[in-house]
């Protein structure tokens, strides 16, 4: 799965995010990948 974009709380969107980024509790991630990777982490909260 990959990361396309982070959209923050405040509406701010980071596209194609530096891998140390970090991640915030607000945070809605895009992203490109199977539907069975997407719903393992959509499960593994």
């Amino acid at each position: 799965m990959t990361i396309l974009a982070i959209r923050r709380a405040d509406g701010r969107m980071l596209i194609n995010p530096h891998p140390n980024t970090v991640l915030r509790e607000q945070d809605t991630l895009i992203v490109l990948g199977s539907r069975a990777a997407v719903e393992h982490v959509n499960t593994t909260r």
